[in-house]
């Protein structure tokens, strides 16, 4: 009987290769952009030729997906994940963000991929829907723990959507400044205080302007 035949590149270590190539391009994509990267560069840091890649990767698009979902997979995770028990709606925010800046800081390299896409024309690369999909999954889990907040006299009477784009913009910033290494840096501990102490303090006692943020239902019922 004739020995069957084997993939010589996945018989010396396909899924290291498939590694390097990710890698190699993770690199040099959250450098220099998607559209500021060709393959030429990407197989010749890695090492190896274009058909190689073109083995692991149908293109360079598919190269840059496979990043971007690796990228996601850490936030996907976050949200699908019940928070600790026992807290309140309040403590819950406030955990739901610190869980997320610390997921962007365990891969800051996959994190700035991921905001070269919030800064760049990447309409061509066609994934930009699955990432503003994970943002408005986060965004959803906010707005339904203020509203839990807001049924609990705990957090004040506002337009639950309003408050949690403020409190993603925080989020946002707070990676950003991560990122780059800012003197300024707020960290865990400053953005949960921003967080808890302008954005959601107790009723009564907020330090923003409530009425511009005050819930639709509200209004109409002043009206």
């Amino acid at each position: 009987m004739m020995p069957s035949k084997v993939d010589p590149v996945l018989s010396s270590g396909g899924a290291q290769m498939r590694e390097r190539l990710l890698e190699v391009a993770l690199e040099l994509f959250s450098r220099h952009g998607y559209s500021g990267t060709t393959v030429s560069a990407i197989v010749t840091a890695a090492g190896v030729t274009q058909p190689m890649l073109y083995y692991y990767f149908k293109n360079k698009q598919a190269l840059f997906e496979a990043l971007v979902e690796q990228a996601l997979i850490g936030y996907d995770q976050l949200l699908q994940h019940d928070l600790p028990g026992g807290l309140s709606p309040k403590q819950q925010l406030l955990e739901l963000c610190r869980q997320g800046l610390l997921a962007s800081g365990q891969n800051p390299v996959l994190t700035r991929l991921l905001f070269s896409l919030a800064f760049s024309h990447s309409e061509e690369v066609g994934i930009c829907e699955r990432v503003d999909a994970v943002i408005q999954r986060f965004l959803k889990t906010l707005e339904g723990i203020i509203r839990r907040g807001i049924a609990a006299g705990e957090i004040m009477d506002v337009d639950p959507a309003d408050l949690a784009w403020a409190i993603y913009a925080v989020l946002f910033r707070a990676m950003e400044s991560a990122l780059i290494n800012v003197p300024t840096n707020p960290g865990v501990d400053g953005m949960s205080r921003v967080i808890a102490n302008i954005l959601l303090p107790p009723p009564g006692k907020g330090r923003v302007n409530a009425g511009c943020l005050k819930s639709r239902s509200t209004k109409r019922r002043e009206k």
